[in-house]
């Protein structure tokens, strides 16, 4: 869901990857879904634009954990797999 901060209006809706949780790094959302997908989105205020996603292959259990990127990586925990993606340009 895409809010208007200043007056709190829905700009729009999307499934996405469904609920689970989000980090923000150099205008992308980087969603990670309790099913296990990961999806790089575009933020912006016009409309859902995925840009890629894929299905978390390592650990085991729930995906809860938060999404976290670090110094050009994306970490993401996955049961007791700990794992980074080199995401720099």
């Amino acid at each position: 869901m895409c809010l208007a901060l200043d007056s709190g209006e829905v700009m729009y809706e999307e499934r996405g990857v469904g609920r689970g949780s989000i980090a923000y790094a150099d205008g992308m959302l980087y969603c990670y879904g309790e099913k296990g997908t990961l999806a790089l989105v575009r933020a912006s205020p016009e409309g859902y634009a995925s840009v890629s996603r894929f299905k978390v292959p390592h650990g085991e259990g729930q995906h809860w954990a938060h999404p976290v990127v670090s110094g050009g990586r994306l970490y993401i925990r996955h049961g007791d797999a700990l794992v980074a993606y080199e995401i720099r340009k």
